[in-house]
């Protein structure tokens, strides 16, 4: 039974108490995103810069660039949609989003070039979510090779029903690291004498975590023997599903740990976040050429777990970090 005087030492930002003597948590103390923001992001951004994925191949027929040339194209999109917002993110805390959003999309065609602020928690939350996400950019950049090509055979059209899948998926990882994430997170603040540490809501990736590699494994394993489609499908979904939680959870992590900078903080983890995904998009056609289809995935499954594995590092490091960064951030 949790004592009823709790001492909460203020000196580490992101640790509160969450639990009164009524044992009800507060909600105060948990962050969660406008929906407006969300929609801003799927249909705005999300769409447009996705969409040419699923006819990958057919672009290369007509105009003659390989698709290796297509992907690297794709993740310099994205390598530059990362850096543009240390232009954005700041002007958008200071003046109001309306203009912001209207003038960014006038002069989106000008990359930019500004300074950024960091701490562990933060950087560590840019590489968990970027990681992952890279491999959403990866299934795409393969998805109309694989599907396309023998046995399969799907046309563009079919392609593009194939990501029923991940939007399946990607909607059972919402739901687990929404809620589910935050009823594992109060049960470990009532074992905590009602004290909330952010890290206490890492636990959750631990499943969405292993999900990922198996759907990895599943994707470009399955690929590779010509397996049912509806096995890769699987594997998509997986990967979704994982790349959703592990989304979410850095960037509530992020927000956490310094409520206070969480715009400031919000640039580190996206510059991070576009920058691994242009590599990851640089990468994946020339790793494929040079140890197979196979292995390329059995090590992309490596690398997700070792990746999203990270968060036990957090366990250990990220309330001390938290606290030497309190005099810089808080």
């Amino acid at each position: 039974m949790a004592p009823s005087q709790v001492t909460v030492f203020h000196d580490v930002p992101g640790t509160i108490h969450l639990l009164h003597e009524t044992g009800d948590p507060s909600m105060a103390g948990i962050n969660y995103y406008s929906q407006s923001a969300w929609r801003i992001s799927v249909f705005g951004i999300g769409i447009a810069a996705c969409i040419q994925y699923s006819v990958l191949t057919q672009i290369s027929e007509d105009t003659g660039i390989q698709v290796s040339e297509l992907n690297l194209g794709t993740g310099l999109m994205f390598l530059f949609l990362g850096w543009g917002c240390l232009i954005w993110q700041p002007v958008t805390l200071v003046y109001e989003r309306c203009g912001v959003y209207i003038a960014s999309v006038v002069l989106s065609i000008i990359p930019m070039v500004w300074a950024t602020y960091s701490s562990g928690s933060g950087t560590v939350a840019g590489l968990l979510y970027g990681t992952n996400l890279a491999w959403y950019n990866v299934l795409s950049a393969t998805i109309s090779p694989f599907l396309g090509a023998p046995p399969y055979n799907f046309s563009p059209k079919m392609i593009g029903v194939a990501y029923l899948s991940p939007f399946l998926f990607g909607a059972i990882g919402a739901v687990w690291s929404g809620r589910i994430s935050d009823l594992i997170m109060i049960r470990l603040v009532r074992r905590n004498c009602g004290i909330r540490e952010p890290e206490q809501r890492l636990w959750a990736l631990s499943i969405s975590g292993l999900l990922c590699s198996v759907g990895l494994v599943l994707w470009g394993v399955g690929a590779s023997k010509g397996i049912h489609f509806m096995g890769l499908s699987f594997g998509f979904g997986f990967v979704a599903l994982g790349i959703i939680c592990a989304g979410s959870i850095a960037l509530a992590y992020a927000v956490d740990c310094f409520k206070e900078i969480a715009g400031e903080s919000m640039i580190t983890i996206i510059i991070i976040r576009n920058i691994i995904r242009f590599a990851f998009n640089y990468a994946i056609d020339p790793r494929i050429d040079a140890i197979s289809l196979q292995n390329c995935f059995i090590s992309a499954a490596l690398i997700s777990i070792l990746c999203t594995g990270s968060f036990l590092l957090m366990m250990i490091l990220g309330k001390r970090w938290r606290r030497l960064s309190a005099k810089k951030h808080w």
